[in-house]
């Protein structure tokens, strides 16, 4: 895209603030933001907000590398964790919630969200198994050597398959708000 993603404007505020106000909004109390190096200015648009930062001081790494990072800075009493990413900004609350309280009736399972027939984002994953990426190169490793534990969350918001990878695709998602 040419800039920071997560610091494009979605309904008159950053990316990652709207996507943080979501989350927090959900009910998640637990909330750490992985930046890059150069992330000082999402550290600073994310300032207000009940958040804990970490840095992957390998920006150019898969995105293991960024969940490894956060891991760390996670409350140990966390029994599912999120990966949200910014560039998915039209997630709502209500769609995490209602994957919260499925993990809370399987705390077992990896929660992939489907909108349509198409898998989207965020998924989220049990701890235990999440902690498994230590051990493996991706996210999908993990994901691939749980395949038994992965259950498809039918929801109703198109946010979690509107991703702002394009220009074209950022001004679709313009147009949604």
């Amino acid at each position: 895209m040419g800039t920071a993603k997560q610091l494009l404007p979605v309904d008159n505020r950053p990316a990652v603030v709207r996507c943080t106000e979501n989350i927090r909004d959900s009910g998640v109390d637990n909330i750490v933001v992985v930046v890059n190096p150069e992330g000082d200015e999402i550290v600073r648009v994310l300032k207000e907000y009940p958040v804990n930062i970490a840095v992957n001081d390998l920006p150019e790494s898969d995105m293991a590398e960024s969940v490894r990072m956060g891991l760390s800075a996670i409350d140990g009493a966390s029994t599912g964790i999120f990966i949200c990413l910014c560039d998915y900004p039209l997630v709502t609350s209500a769609t995490l919630s209602a994957m919260g309280r499925e993990h809370d009736a399987r705390p077992d399972s990896i929660i992939i969200p489907t909108f349509q027939g198409r898998r989207g984002h965020p998924t989220l994953f049990p701890r235990f198994i999440l902690e498994e990426i230590k051990k493996h190169s991706t996210l999908r490793d993990v994901i691939s050597s749980y395949k038994d534990k992965i259950l498809f969350f039918h929801v109703a918001d198109e946010g979690v398959v509107l991703d702002m990878d394009t220009p074209e695709e950022y001004q679709k998602i313009l147009e949604r708000c």
